[in-house]
């Protein structure tokens, strides 16, 4: 028989193979496209061209298909011996890098690349965020994330207060109208070594409503201390910060908290308005320290809501300092 032409095999010619082997000894023949030559049956016999070759037998010998590299090793890629059934479908796209495989069930459906649900241990996000972590507790309220156990816990409100940083203003305008509004019932103002442009003045505090910075209609007070001397004022204009002995020193300045409580909506109730400070104060020299205790509140007679505020100088311009904006929980 001539090996180097392609031949029929007769049926004088019989080929038998063990059950689950593929038939791999090298000799030319004709086979439909893409089969080899392989038994897929339990016992030995004749070997037959197919495009499904089972390896292995169940009671005979595990089916394995090993990969060598052509430098050295080899990759065997094999089932458990008791190796159930399913189908194992490869995905019909590529995926991309990083991402993991997914089953599709072992029937019809084939596996795919994305992201691990949380009902499989993941968090059900392709890409870390607040959201993943809401996947995995199911946690839907806002507030503070206490443990109450292994592996219990619940969300509530902190017995602290809790500052969310809005805005932070620079001289020469400590003025706002942005972040004052409904979001939040109490707001906190901190100021840090205010000055002005000239010296032996008061540092003043303006709110803001209906367009304008209000300048009158408030009903205020203000104690300040200074060398032993106590000193009161109520004021109609603004919520003064500190004494008229404001020194213009732009190294210290005025510093000190400012809070406003329920600005918004518009309503019945006053916008009350607190808070203490400390500044340098010419009295008139030598300049000494100064501590001021404050507040009041805008005596609106249309009861707008109050969207802003401003720090400003009784005489002339801010010329320092800074103002931060606090939203309290």
């Amino acid at each position: 028989m001539n090996r180097s032409t392609p031949y029929f095999l007769m049926a004088s010619v019989i080929l038998l193979s063990t059950a689950g082997y593929v038939y791999s000894q090298s000799f030319p023949g004709i086979f439909i496209g893409g089969s080899v030559l392989g038994n897929p049956g339990t016992t030995a016999g004749m070997g037959n061209p197919t495009r499904t070759p089972v390896l292995g037998a169940t009671g005979g010998q595990t089916g394995s298909l090993g990969f060598a590299g052509v430098t050295s090793g080899q990759v065997t890629v094999q089932p458990q011996n008791a190796a159930g059934t399913y189908n194992f479908n490869l995905p019909t796209a590529a995926g991309t890098a990083g991402q993991p495989l997914l089953s599709g069930g072992g029937g019809a459906t084939p596996q795919s690349y994305g992201t691990v649900g949380v009902a499989s241990g993941g968090t059900n996000c392709a890409v870390a965020s607040g959201t993943c972590l809401d996947n995995i507790t199911g946690f839907s309220g806002t507030g503070f994330v206490q443990r109450t156990g292994p592996g219990a816990y619940t969300i509530g409100a902190s017995s602290s207060q809790t500052y969310v940083g809005l805005a932070t203003l620079t001289s020469p305008t400590l003025s706002d109208t942005t972040h004052i509004n409904a979001t939040y019932n109490t707001y906190q103002i901190i100021y840090t070594n205010v000055t002005c442009s000239v010296d032996l003045v008061r540092l003043l505090f303006h709110v803001h409503s209906g367009g304008a910075f209000q300048t009158a209609s408030y009903i205020a007070n203000i104690m300040t201390a200074e060398a032993g001397t106590v000193s009161d004022l109520a004021t109609t204009g603004n919520i003064a910060l500190s004494s008229a002995g404001l020194s213009i020193n732009t190294a210290i300045g005025a510093s000190g908290v400012i809070n406003m409580y329920n600005p918004s909506p518009a309503g019945t109730n006053r916008k009350m308005v607190s808070g203490n400070g400390t500044y340098f104060a010419n009295n008139p020299n030598p300049a000494v320290s100064g501590m001021a205790q404050f507040g009041g509140f805008w005596n609106d007679p249309t009861n707008s809501a109050v969207d802003g505020f401003e720090i400003v100088c009784s005489s002339g311009a801010v010329n320092g300092g800074t103002a931060k904006i606090y939203g309290i929980l």
